[in-house]
């Protein structure tokens, strides 16, 4: 026989879409919601055929038969109908029973040998049955045997506090209420299958309703992927947990945005800071090749800003190196136990060259002595950048102060300069990726606008947080704050 080719792709296509389907919410709601009906009703439906047969043959022949044949053999008893089964009151009302309830009566001695019947058939022969033998050892039994034909064995005592004398049994036919019991059985089966019908279509229409908040929702997040992600998911739910499933989504997709135009930002500035000192190179080298027999000064002049554009550009290749690193966590801080006073003193001795060149004067305070588990690399990279922030856009003669403090869990770097400022509504801004408060002046003073995005990402890689405080005019303060014992998760052997 032959297979086409895609019958295989077909079969595990069907065999994914059922599975598919039996994973479903909608399929488990409705599988669990039946399952506990059904167990509910087959219990109930068990419970009320049982009671109802009880009923039905507790109100029979049976009952008012174990009554009435005590009271007569009672009277068989005291009267010695045993002995005298001939006694014509006694016989009449046995033959009248047994018209009366279209059975048949008998009475048998203690050997179980019958003296009486009103069929006149047995007589003189024995009766070996399991309600005579009660019967006769002095308990009441009634059976009832698959034909539905039922036997009651009274016993016959003649005396108080003697032995049997023998038994009065009473055999007939409970047709008519197995008849009703089955009957009885019928109706609550078919109550049954009908209330299992109506379950079935009340939980498909229940888990339909159920999972179609969340449908809806899987089909607007659908439509979002498909188009652009501006419109927020609005679909009337009335569940409390499904509605916070969408507006979870809605928060989801509102900072996916916000990731999409940030992306696009950094895209944009990163290959605008690229291109500007490539731009710069192109114009410069453009220049030296349109002008012939140019003097060395003037070849050594384009070629030192030609350098200076290289320098540039390899500065900000590196910056953006070390903050994808930092944000991807390609890398793990290499804690160990620092004094911070004299990681202060080293990051200022490199600063100083710079301050000096800008007639600023930079001082440390030490309150006490600080020691804390710090990658000293990446602390000294965060605390030179934010200082030469501070020498940058400083004021002539003006000053920057460093203090070192702590506490019992944190070290504190205060960074405190008589600079320029930051004006109010650019400091929630101030740590974004080539932010400048001022373009123009960032241009002239050099910067790539990363530096304080990666001494933001520095100190929260340490599981520490910094602040900025800043008045136009008055200066800036920076509050760094990282623990002085690190986590276990940023320790690496």
């Amino acid at each position: 026989m032959c297979i086409p080719n895609g019958a295989p792709a077909t079969t595990l296509t069907i065999m994914n879409n059922n599975l598919k389907r039996i994973t479903s919410i909608r399929f488990i709601f409705f599988l669990l919601f039946f399952l506990a009906g059904a167990a509910g009703a087959v219990s109930m439906s068990v419970g009320l055929y049982v009671s109802g047969k009880e009923d039905i043959l507790d109100s029979s022949s049976r009952k008012l038969l174990l009554s009435y044949s005590g009271d007569l053999a009672e009277r068989i008893g005291k009267e010695g109908f045993v002995d005298n089964p001939e006694e014509p009151v006694i016989s009449h009302e046995l033959r009248n029973l047994a018209l009366l309830y279209d059975g048949r009566a008998l009475v048998c001695d203690d050997s179980l040998r019958i003296v009486f019947d009103t069929a006149h058939e047995r007589e003189g022969t024995y009766l070996i049955s399991d309600a005579a033998v009660s019967a006769v050892r002095g308990h009441e039994r009634s059976d009832v045997d698959e034909e539905g034909i039922c036997v009651i064995g009274v016993p016959v005592i003649a005396e108080e506090g003697k032995p049997t004398a023998g038994a009065l049994l009473y055999s007939f036919s409970e047709e008519k209420q197995m008849q009703q019991v089955s009957s009885l059985r019928n109706r609550i089966i078919s109550l049954l299958v009908i209330f299992l019908v109506f379950l079935v279509g009340f939980g498909i229409f229940l888990s339909k309703r159920f999972s179609r908040p969340l449908m809806d929702i899987s089909a607007a997040m659908l439509r979002l992927s498909a188009t652009d992600r501006n419109d927020p998911i609005d679909v009337p739910v009335p569940y409390s947990e499904i509605r916070e499933i969408r507006d979870n989504a809605n928060r989801m997709i509102t900072k996916l945005n916000s990731v999409d135009e940030s992306r696009q930002a950094f895209v944009s500035n990163v290959s605008h800071e690229l291109k500007t000192p490539m731009s710069s190179m192109k114009v410069l080298a453009d220049s030296l090749l349109s002008q012939e027999h140019q003097s060395e000064e003037v070849y050594r002049e384009f070629l030192s800003d030609i350098n200076t554009e290289i320098d540039r550009e390899n500065q900000i290749i590196s910056d953006l190196l070390t903050l994808v690193k930092l944000e991807g966590k390609a890398t793990s801080l290499k804690t160990e136990k620092v004094h911070i006073n004299g990681l202060a003193e080293i990051v200022i001795k490199r600063i100083l060259p710079l301050a000096e060149e800008q007639h600023v004067e930079v001082v440390v305070e030490n309150q006490r002595d600080v020691y804390a588990e710090v990658d000293e690399n990446s602390i000294i990279m965060a605390l030179t950048n934010i200082l030469e922030n501070s020498v940058k856009y400083n004021k002539k003669n003006g000053s920057v102060r460093v203090t070192v403090n702590a506490d019992w869990n944190n070290c504190f770097i205060t960074i405190r300069d008589t600079g320029i400022g930051i004006p109010e509504e650019s400091l929630s801004h101030l740590f974004e990726k080539f932010y400048r408060v001022d373009k123009a002046r960032s241009r002239e003073t050099g910067g790539s606008g990363l530096g304080l995005s990666i001494a933001y990402e520095i100190v929260k890689a340490h599981n520490g947080d910094i602040k900025v405080f800043s008045k136009l005019q008055k200066g800036t303060k920076f509050v760094i704050t990282l623990p002085l014992v690190a986590s276990k998760k940023e320790v690496t052997s």
